[in-house]
């Protein structure tokens, strides 16, 4: 049976929890240097804007999750039809596809960041949805990163949860690591 929305119609006021600021800003942080990363690899440069600025309803939005020992958390990228135009390196290629791929890689360039500095980070598979103005439910007031790039807007929210004793290293730990686009022959 379901449930009605707390009173009030505050849908958040039942799932609040208690989190690490600390790890959700740098989380925040690495989470936005990942998506510069990522489109500029793709020949797309993002600029951050205001929300304040004007910014189209979205087309498409990937969400994808990442979870570790003491760890929980979500990535929801959302983009319009242009910059996944102008991002895609396949001419007339599936903009679905390519929201799940980038989305995927997002994904990757994160957990890439985390586990340098000490996490141990599994992430799900991608989905994609189609709507205007798509944003999570979190279970905290969350402001996501906007930009705008190849003619249109996306917007970056990420969600972290974790464990009272979570800590992430301040130095990133050196390793022969491969880098994001690197290829691997095994």
């Amino acid at each position: 049976m379901a449930q009605e929305p707390p009173s009030g119609g505050d849908l958040l006021s039942d799932t609040v929890r208690p989190y690490n600021a600390a790890v959700q800003e740098l989380i925040e942080r690495l989470s936005e240097e990942a998506c510069f990363g990522l489109f500029d690899a793709y020949g797309l440069k993002l600029t951050r804007v205001e929300r304040s600025q004007e910014v189209e309803e979205v087309s498409l939005s990937g969400v994808i999750g990442f979870t570790g020992p003491g760890l929980w958390g979500m990535c929801l990228l959302a983009a319009g039809k242009e910059p996944l135009r102008a991002s895609n390196p396949t001419d007339g290629g599936s903009l679905r596809d390519w929201m799940a791929e980038l989305s995927n890689q997002l994904a990757g360039r994160l957990k890439h960041k985390l586990l340098a500095r000490g996490a141990i980070v599994y992430i799900t598979a991608p989905i994609v949805l189609r709507g205007a103005r798509i944003e999570p439910l979190p279970r905290r007031h969350l402001t996501p990163r906007w930009f705008r790039g190849g003619g249109g807007s996306l917007s970056l929210w990420v969600e972290v949860e974790t464990a009272p004793d979570f800590k992430l290293d301040k130095y990133v730990l050196e390793e022969d690591a491969a880098n994001e686009g690197d290829t691997l022959l095994f």
